[in-house]
C-alpha cells in the first residue's frame, strides 16, 4: 500500500506540474497556417502591419506578416533579393550576415539574417528573416532583438520557427 500512495502521489505531482504550467497556446491564422510562440510573451495582433507580434518583455519579438502577390510567378530568391535591397535603402548601416535556402513547416522557403543599428539610438540589431510562398501569398516570419541578446533568444526563435505548419 506504502509504493502504490507514493507512486499515485508522485504521478499527481506530475499531472500537477503539467496542468499548472503555462504552455504558450496555438496561434491558429485565418490566412492557412499556425504556429506555437513562446510561452509569456505578449501577444500584439495587426502590429505595424503585421498580422501578428509576439514581444518579449525585453523588447525582442517574432512577427509575421502575410500578402497576397501580383502573380504566383514570383521565386523566394526574388523575395530574398528584394528584402536585401529594402533593408540596405532603409539602414545605411545594413550589414547583410547570412542568406539561404530551408524550411519552413516543411515547405521550401529562404531565410536572410541581417544587422544594423538603430539610428538615434546606436543600439544593434539582429534580425532573421523567413520568406515562404504558397500559391500567390507571400509569408515572412521575422524574428528580431538587440544583436547582444540574440544568441540567448536564437533558440526560442528557431524552436517557434519549427513549431510553423501549414492549414491549407
Amino acid at each position: 500500500m506504502k509504493v502504490f500512495a507514493s507512486r499515485f502521489a508522485a504521478l499527481f505531482c506530475c499531472l500537477m506540474l503539467l496542468t499548472s504550467s503555462s504552455f504558450a497556446a496555438t496561434y491558429k491564422s485565418a490566412n492557412g497556417y499556425s504556429f506555437t510562440p513562446p510561452t509569456g510573451w505578449q501577444k500584439l495582433p495587426n502590429f505595424g502591419g503585421s498580422e501578428i507580434l509576439y514581444r518579449h518583455s525585453g523588447g525582442s519579438n517574432i512577427n509575421v506578416l502575410s500578402r497576397a502577390l501580383p502573380t504566383s510567378n514570383i521565386t523566394v530568391a526574388q523575395i530574398r533579393a528584394a528584402s536585401i535591397t529594402q533593408l540596405r535603402s532603409s539602414f545605411k548601416n545594413y550589414k547583410l550576415v547570412a542568406q539561404g535556402d530551408t524550411r519552413l513547416g516543411g515547405a521550401p522557403a529562404g531565410y536572410l539574417t541581417s544587422g544594423y543599428t538603430m539610428e538615434g539610438t546606436g543600439i544593434s540589431m539582429r534580425v532573421h528573416q523567413v520568406f515562404a510562398l504558397r500559391g500567390s501569398k507571400l509569408f515572412v516570419f521575422t524574428c528580431t532583438s538587440s544583436t547582444a541578446v540574440y544568441p540567448r533568444f536564437s533558440p526560442i526563435f528557431q524552436k517557434t520557427l519549427r513549431s510553423v505548419r501549414w492549414t491549407r
